[in-house]
């Protein structure tokens, strides 16, 4: 009895062990052939976005700036002319490209020896005129008064007042040409007009310019 029980057992411990040995080879194929597929699917799939941070605001009404963009040309609305008014080599500049200046303040200058000349000459011309006519006057009231004692002529009287009255016009034009030559004594000097900013200088120092010459020294805006 116990011979014929021993020998049936080890037919099935041995079915069991050839089971237990298949399913491990079956389980070992199965994790060769699936684990790659899933480190390949696991590699493919892409990594999660962060979370795209929100900031919350209140909503107001109000008005937005607009910036435009072009090409265009910038012109001032006040333009003057710095220009000679008389004819003469300019001398000296004295502002600077873009400098703001005030009404009076000295620009340029020109050569003023001719001009000072031509004062100095119409000055000692009336000096001169001034003499004669003190001389005539003097003479005028002596003639009146030989007329007076029937010593002279009223025709003398009347030429020696005709002499007094050409003087006196003498003398006044004198003064007028004294003013004209101061005037353009006083032009060598080139002055603002106007309160402004100078822009670009046009004549360099050495040139000569002209008052009856389109072209400028420069120009105020």
């Amino acid at each position: 009895m116990d011979t014929n029980h021993s020998d049936g057992a080890r037919p099935r411990r041995r079915t069991l062990l050839i089971a237990a040995g298949l399913a491990i080879v079956a389980a070992a194929g199965a994790a060769y052939w699936y684990w790659p597929q899933a480190t390949e699917t696991r590699v493919a799939r892409p990594a999660a976005r962060p979370p795209v941070p929100v900031s919350v605001a209140v909503a107001i009404r109000q008005d937005l700036p607009i910036h435009l963009t072009g090409i265009g040309t910038v012109q001032a609305s006040f333009t003057v002319k710095i220009a000679a008014q008389v004819d003469g080599k300019l001398q000296e500049v004295m502002f600077t490209e873009g400098q703001r200046v005030k009404k009076g303040d000295v620009l340029a200058r020109l050569d003023p020896r001719l001009f000072q000349a031509a004062l100095d000459q119409a000055k000692a011309k009336k000096a001169q005129n001034v003499a004669l006519l003190v001389a005539a006057e003097k003479d005028l009231a002596r003639s009146k008064t030989l007329a007076q004692r029937d010593f002279a002529s009223q025709q003398n009287v009347d030429l020696q007042q005709s002499k007094v009255d050409q003087l006196k016009a003498a003398v006044a034009a004198d003064e007028a040409a004294i003013e004209t030559a101061q005037t353009q004594l006083d032009y060598t000097t080139v002055t603002a007009p106007s309160d402004g900013r100078i822009g670009i200088r046009l004549v360099d120092p050495g040139n000569l310019v002209r008052a009856t010459e389109t072209s400028a020294i420069a120009t105020r805006i």
